[in-house]
């Protein structure tokens, strides 16, 4: 298993890695397109990359090869030949189950020790390349806006000398009022040996500066107008790759290991905590005492104001002047907008807090998801492997691109859940994990029962059953008979079906809906009919005679105990029963089927008459 096994995954893990690798190229393609990076550089950008793109690419290459596996073994009947020897499904996958908790011990492991370094360095290097000046490339005419301050526009261009044809130059470094304006007739560019400036070689031009800075009046503004056969413009231009330092990326959540994430993660937790109790309250407490400052005593008021026999606010207030209670509203509205701003700052800063903490929490609980991942992903593969039975690239990789988009979409939306704090950083990290468990077992289960869960008649006949359709009989005549049609026990059974049948189709009405849950009685005698219905079918399918087997196709399949509640246990019928919306919907549905049963009924007795006149005609039967 495992020879089969590996070689299989390994092809697939590289196939993952690649498309997962493409699309993060595509993805910064934009910041490293038009830098003049040198190709070491790119390779160890992409190579960062590639070691943070393994915990990814693993699950679904596990899932494809298993399914892969699995499918081929199925395919060419292996999997039938061990079961045969007497081998389950679960020893079959034994090996490759001992493989999977190695891959998942490793897969932590990688993620705990590896990836947060390789994330470190790649981002350090993606902030260095975005952050380098774009390669000089000046288009033929088009302006070029690519330096700061400054627009260039050439007409036309001749690219084997590098000649610039009809240059003109804006320099909007001191402002737009203080702008200079060159133009020329040609020349020539060419970087500076230091890489900090481009120097511009301009033959038979002209340059206008508006001196708007040195000017004395509002009316004067001093202009400078220059003609020139030859002048050197240097441009400041820094066209040098200055690399960032990777340890201003180590208090980022990705460059973290899982301790560094939980000790993060419960000093943010304290940190936050305290702003919330401990600065809330010294806060309330300023505010108040603050305010007392302003309070008068009843006794000075009283002494002051002989006229005011009760304190209160508004009786204070206007008896001060107009004057005095402009100031004291405005000390108040200026208190009450500082102490607003502070408690905005706070609160601005408690849940920068808490989406940091959030952010090493879920990094925290990935470290654990993405590893469990592989198993989950393998008891999904080589179930569902085993059941389809197809191998090669074509249904497996359709079914395990299904899969793991069904297991992304739910990932990333509940890790944007917890990342916002509408849910539980646990629920948002766990929530795909705990569907693709249950996923898993399913899957396990019925490969372990050999269910055909894939087989289109099975969905067929569930919806025909479900809407009312039943199946029809398709028997035809046998061109070798072994046991001969035993045509006297024919007619005792469609005797005994005659009687029973009309003693059925002159019993009572459908009993009422707290008699229908109390009994199951009406579901024992139908299936008493169905089973003498089957008995003359299973004899007339060795008759001989064509007209009998058309006869026999004409017999309708009666559901049974569908006119009946649904337990063979009182109990639990009459709890069933007593949740109206579902026991209702039971009781209505099986009142159809019971007319749609005396209908059938009806039908049968009809065609037993001539079964019995077409056997009597040909003397296979004596009265």
């Amino acid at each position: 298993m495992l020879q089969t096994f590996l070689p299989i995954l390994l092809m697939t893990f590289v196939i993952c890695l690649f498309i997962f690798l493409m699309q993060f190229i595509w993805r910064y393609m934009d910041e490293l397109i038009g830098k003049g990076l040198d190709t070491s550089i790119i390779i160890e950008l992409l190579m960062y990359a590639t070691v943070g793109l393994v915990p990814q690419s693993l699950p679904i290459s596990i899932l494809l090869a298993s399914l892969m596996t699995f499918g081929n073994l199925g395919e060419s009947f292996e999997l039938i030949s061990m079961k045969a020897a007497g081998i389950s499904l679960l020893q079959i996958m034994k090996p490759l189950i001992i493989f999977m908790l190695f891959v998942c011990v490793g897969v932590f492991m990688f993620q705990d020790i590896v990836v947060p370094e390789a994330q470190k360095k790649m981002f350090a290097l993606l902030i260095s390349v975005k952050r380098k000046a774009p390669e000089l490339e000046i288009p033929a005419g088009s302006f070029y806006t690519q330096i700061d301050g400054y627009n260039l526009y050439v007409k036309q261009k001749t690219p084997e000398t590098g000649l610039l044809e009809d240059v003109m130059i804006y320099d909007l470094s001191s402002g737009f009022d203080n702008a200079t304006v060159i133009v020329a007739d040609s020349g020539y560019l060419k970087m500076g040996d230091d890489k900090q400036s481009l120097m511009f070689n301009l033959y038979n031009g002209e340059l206008f500066e508006n001196l708007k800075k040195q000017r004395s009046s509002k009316e004067n503004v001093p202009y400078r107008r220059e003609s020139f056969e030859y002048k050197t413009i240097l441009i400041p231009f820094d066209a040098t790759f200055n690399r960032m330092d990777d340890s201003n990326m180590q208090d980022q959540h990705v460059s973290k290991n899982r301790r560094q994430l939980l000790y993060t993660a419960d000093s943010l937790g304290i940190v936050t905590d305290s702003m919330k109790h401990v600065e809330g309250t010294h806060l309330a407490r300023n505010v108040y005492f603050s305010g007392a400052r302003f309070v008068t005593p009843f006794d000075s008021v009283s002494s002051a104001l002989p006229g005011i026999t009760e304190l209160s606010f508004d009786s204070v207030m206007h008896s001060l002047s107009y004057k005095k209670q402009a100031e004291i509203i405005n000390k108040a509205i200026g208190r009450a907008t500082t102490t607003k701003q502070d408690l905005q700052s706070r609160n601005f800063q408690i849940i920068e807090n808490d989406r940091v903490k959030r952010r090493h929490e879920i990094e925290w609980h990935r470290k654990y998801t993405l590893s469990f991942a592989c198993l989950i992903f393998f008891f999904i593969g080589a179930p569902l492997g085993a059941i389809i039975r197809k191998g090669g690239l074509g249904m497996p990789v359709v079914i395990s691109v299904f899969l793991f988009l069904f297991y992304h979409i739910i990932d990333n939306t509940n890790y944007k859940m917890a990342r916002d704090g509408i849910v539980a950083v646990w629920q948002g990290t766990w929530t795909s994990s705990i569907i693709l468990i249950i996923l898993g077992i399913f899957f396990t289960y019925k490969a372990l029962n050999d269910s055909t869960i894939l087989n289109a008649d099975t969905y067929i006949n569930f919806f025909k059953r479900l809407f009312g359709k039943r199946s029809v009989r398709n028997y035809e005549r046998k061109e070798v008979i072994i046991f001969e049609t035993d045509y006297q026990k024919v007619y005792e059974n469609i005797q005994f079906l005659n009687r029973q049948g009309k003693e059925y189709l002159k019993s009572s009405h459908f009993p009422g809906y707290i008699s229908f849950w109390k009994s199951r009685e009406r579901g024992d005698e139908l299936y008493a009919l169905i089973e003498a219905e089957e008995k003359i079918a299973g004899e007339l399918t060795n008759s001989r005679e064509q007209r009998l087997i058309a006869l026999l196709n004409k017999y309708p399949i009666i559901p049974a105990y569908r006119n009946s509640a649904p337990f063979k246990s009182s109990l639990l019928n009459r709890i069933s029963g007593i949740f109206l919306p579902l026991g209702l919907i039971w009781y209505i549905q099986a009142y159809f089927y019971e007319k749609r049963a005396k209908k059938d009924i009806s039908h049968v007795l009809e065609i037993n008459q001539s079964i019995e006149e077409l056997a009597t005609s040909k003397n296979l039967i004596n009265k």
